[in-house]
């Protein structure tokens, strides 16, 4: 996405990409495992499966066609 791409900024946002037709960047799941607290843990889970909402959309839109 290139060096000033910043995922904390542009994170669950359907973007533009020579990668693929829909691009939506999200952090790693493991980073969620690194929260230092339960609730931390929870926000990130959260704001995760909010990326991967997103995503789900775009990919019933493209069946749907």
């Amino acid at each position: 996405m290139g060096p000033a791409f910043r995922v904390t900024i542009e994170r669950g946002k359907l973007l533009e990409s020579a990668f693929a037709p829909a691009v939506v960047a999200t952090v790693h799941p493991s980073s969620i495992l690194r929260a230092p607290t339960p609730e931390d843990r929870h926000k990130a889970m959260d704001a995760f499966i909010s990326d991967l909402r997103v995503v789900a959309a775009v990919v019933d839109k493209s069946r749907l066609g």
